[in-house]
């Protein structure tokens, strides 16, 4: 990635750095201030119990749309022009358990790694979407890229998601190639731990381009919560229009 980017706006380029979320380099350009990222991690913690934690089952109403009238998908913040192409989980490595079936109705998939602040204060909102929209169909899936790039055991790995609250599918990048090929090498990116939504035919419906979301009341974290809505209102409406 191009050497004058940066992580994200705002509040989160503060906590940025080269080895978490940025590039492949070992070390910090600035260092991470250490409150505000255990803060932001704290936050969301708090913030996903008070929400009904990482094991809520009661799946929420369908949107009231008219009969045969489909609600429009929120625009993403950055990616749009992704929308609509194939995302290539076949190429992906290190499955485990396996692949999500292949008639998912709708699958969410996030890049993390375990070097990441952003990515720990996220991983519990992915699991928090994977246990409230599951019992619809949805597949969720937590692809580890390392960094820097290199082989780590499935074991090492399902180690760090489980620390960081997340149990779902795994598949590793770990060379990044997936990644590059669609995400960073398609245009000027702000972060490597993006999200994104596909529907039943494997097709971008919805790009968040990260690094974090979590839900939050907290007025200092509204743009991680209304990040987080957006992923929540993807999914439940492309669910709908799968029927489900």
């Amino acid at each position: 990635m191009a050497a004058g980017e940066t992580e994200a706006q705002g509040e989160e380029e503060q906590g940025a750095c080269s080895k978490c979320d940025h590039g492949t380099g070992g070390g910090h350009r600035g260092g991470i201030p250490a409150r505000p990222v255990n803060r932001k991690i704290a936050t969301a913690l708090l913030a996903l119990a008070a929400f009904g934690g990482c094991h809520a089952s009661t799946a929420p109403e369908p949107d009231s749309a008219p009969s045969g009238e489909l609600e429009p998908l929120p625009a993403p913040r950055a990616g749009q022009e992704l929308l609509g192409r194939p995302l290539p989980l076949d190429e992906l490595e290190g499955w485990d358990p396996a692949p999500p079936p292949a008639n998912a109705p709708v699958t969410l998939v996030r890049w993390w790694t375990d070097t990441c602040p952003w990515c720990e204060a996220s991983l519990p909102a992915v699991e928090t979407l994977r246990a409230r929209f599951s019992d619809r169909g949805l597949a969720v899936v937590g692809v580890y890229h390392p960094k820097p790039p290199r082989s780590v055991s499935s074991e090492q790995v399902r180690a760090w998601a489980l620390e960081r609250g997340y149990s779902g599918t795994l598949a590793h990048d770990p060379e990044w190639e997936v990644l590059r090929s669609f995400w960073l090498d398609a245009g000027s990116r702000r972060a490597t731990s993006a999200s994104f939504v596909l529907d039943a035919a494997g097709t971008i419906r919805f790009v968040h381009p990260g690094p974090v979301f979590f839900p939050s009341e907290r007025a200092d974290d509204a743009r991680e919560n209304a990040d987080y809505e957006d992923l929540a209102l993807a999914i439940e409406r492309l669910l709908v229009e799968a029927g489900r």
